[in-house]
C-alpha cells in the first residue's frame, strides 16, 4: 500500500530532476510516458496474477 502512495511522488520528482538537469521538457515528457507504460504493464501483470491465483476470499 505504501508503494502505491509513493509511486506518483517518485515519478513526479524523477521527471522534475530530468527537466532540471537536461533543460529539455521533451525528455521529461518521454520519461513520463515511459513511466506510464511501465506502470500500465505492472498493473496488467498484477491483474493477471490476481485472476489466476488459487486463493479464495475470506
Amino acid at each position: 500500500m505504501v508503494s502505491l502512495l509513493w509511486a506518483p511522488i517518485a515519478t513526479t520528482m524523477s521527471i522534475l530532476i530530468i527537466v532540471y538537469y537536461t533543460n529539455n521538457p521533451f525528455g521529461a515528457g518521454a520519461a513520463g510516458v515511459a513511466y506510464g507504460l511501465l506502470l500500465f504493464v505492472n498493473g496488467i501483470v498484477f491483474l493477471i496474477t490476481a485472476l489466476f491465483s488459487n486463493t479464495k476470499g475470506k
